[in-house]
């Protein structure tokens, strides 16, 4: 699966909600692998393997992740984009149709309501 610069899908493949990676079927999980290799984005942008394997070894250690093969998540982490927000941007504003999966990887970030409370800091 490919994804241009704002997390959006490029084909046709599409991800069951609540689904792991791991229940993909296999045609689909085969296509995301194979597109991936073809690419390096997490390398281009984070400079260093250092990174990627980190962040590999980040996602292996998260319950969501725990029971998905090295290769998937290494196919993932090419397929990721290192985005930079600063203090009081919106990541994800209420209402709006998510194009993207966020990791926090260095930071805090706050959960607030619509009346200004915050309910969660990440």
């Amino acid at each position: 699966m490919s994804f241009n610069n704002e997390g959006i899908p490029l084909n046709d493949a599409e991800m069951r909600p609540r689904d792991s990676f791991n229940n993909f079927d296999t045609k689909q999980r085969d296509s995301f692998i194979n597109d991936a290799k073809s690419r390096d984005s997490i390398m281009n942008i984070a400079g260093n393997n250092s990174t990627r394997d980190s962040l590999i070894k980040n996602l292996h250690e998260h319950f969501l992740f725990k029971n998905v093969d090295q290769e998937f998540l290494e196919s993932l982490v090419n397929e990721m984009h290192i985005r930079l927000f600063n203090k009081n941007d919106n990541i994800i504003v209420k209402g709006e149709v998510g194009r993207a999966l966020f990791f926090i990887l260095k930071g805090e970030v706050s959960v607030i309501s619509d009346d200004g409370k915050i309910l969660n800091m990440l």
